[in-house]
């Protein structure tokens, strides 16, 4: 089939089916071209007639920025809030664990990360579950301008501040000083999205410990305004640097010398994002794949939602690097029979259009 002949099959059925091709694109979800009004009929059709696969199908082959146009026609046409009409429809199926990962495609980035922080801040520091880093990650791994989109929409939905909930949530003061202090930065004093500050490389190196617990971040500010105010970017250039000149990894100075808790928990992820944010991913990925527990599932539809129209090719790369297999394999050996449906729309994503 040429390409004409696919854009138009694309078009008229509404339904985006496409395998990966070798484009060279770092995303599983690109952006072509669709009409709301008609994936708005096709979805109420799809919801009478009960066929869940290509309500999927369609979903999973939009952007997020056309799923919410989608929901726009969805209400103007019908008068029905389409993330409600999902939602139910799945809830009459008892497919609870797919209900919550279609509730997620229908939210913007930003609400589906302001939600996940709130959902891992109540487990966390539940005595009912054990550790969920996902708060803080998505915290930690966002720059100055991302992180001020999610504390704004967190405000929005809940209706109170994102510092207020993480005072009254997390149980130790320097962890709660800590983040509040990365929000408080804002977008101007935050971390920058991009850039190598060269001279301020060499200057930090006395920063990073050497023996004892020098960590503290209102103490050794210098290694928190490393580990926080700078970029990504500048971050790995200053870890090979450090590396090359002392002889020494800085992940292994932060792991030894930084005591316990959860500041010491945020600078050995943020070390691992900025030396392989794929790796970290996929880490988390399998982390979640291999410990189904509700709560831990909520990060792997995070992540593959939120990352599959940026770089989720690259996540599996990184992933079949680490683990000998695709994330597709995970899907299809953790969900075959448990949560089929759920581990359907996973592979979905991953397929991409």
């Amino acid at each position: 089939m040429n390409v004409s002949l696919l854009l138009a099959f694309c078009l008229i059925s509404s339904l985006i089916c496409c395998s990966w091709a070798e484009d060279g694109h770092d995303f599983t979800i690109q952006e072509k071209p669709c009409d709301p009004a008609a994936d708005a009929e096709n979805l109420k059709n799809f919801l009478q007639s009960q066929k869940s696969k290509d309500l999927l199908q369609l979903l999973t082959g939009r952007t997020n920025k056309q799923r919410q146009d989608i929901k726009k026609s969805y209400k103007a046409k019908f008068n029905q809030k389409l993330s409600s009409n999902l939602v139910e429809y799945f809830q009459n199926r008892t497919e609870m664990r797919l209900m919550m990962f279609v509730a997620r495609l229908m939210y913007t980035n930003e609400s589906i990360l302001a939600r996940n922080i709130l959902f891992s801040l109540d487990v966390a520091h539940s005595d009912a579950f054990k550790k969920d880093w996902g708060y803080m990650s998505i915290i930690i791994t966002t720059n100055g301008a991302q992180l001020k989109a999610i504390v704004d929409e967190y405000q929005r939905i809940f209706k109170r501040a994102l510092k207020d909930d993480l005072n009254a949530k997390m149980r130790k003061e320097s962890g709660k000083k800590f983040l509040a202090s990365i929000i408080d930065a804002g977008v101007e004093n935050g971390r920058p999205a991009n850039g190598v500050q060269a001279d301020q490389i060499e200057k930090y190196y006395d920063a990073v410990p050497t023996k004892g617990n020098n960590c503290a971040f209102d103490k050794n500010k210098d290694l928190y305004h490393l580990m926080t105010g700078f970029s990504f970017e500048h971050l790995k250039k200053f870890i090979t640097n450090y590396k090359n000149d002392k002889g020494k990894e800085v992940i292994d100075q932060i792991d030894d010398h930084c005591g316990d808790g959860e500041v010491k928990e945020a600078y050995l992820r943020i070390i691992r994002f900025a030396t392989d944010p794929y790796t970290y991913y996929a880490t988390d990925l399998h982390d979640g794949f291999n410990d189904d527990k509700e709560h831990v599932l909520d990060g792997v539809d995070r992540i593959l939602i939120t990352r599959s129209e940026i770089d989720l090719r690259n996540v599996n790369k990184a992933y079949e690097a680490k683990f000998d297999h695709d994330i597709k394999h995970s899907i299809k050996y953790h969900y075959k029979e448990k949560l089929a449906g759920y581990g359907d729309a996973l592979s979905m994503i991953m397929k991409g259009n």
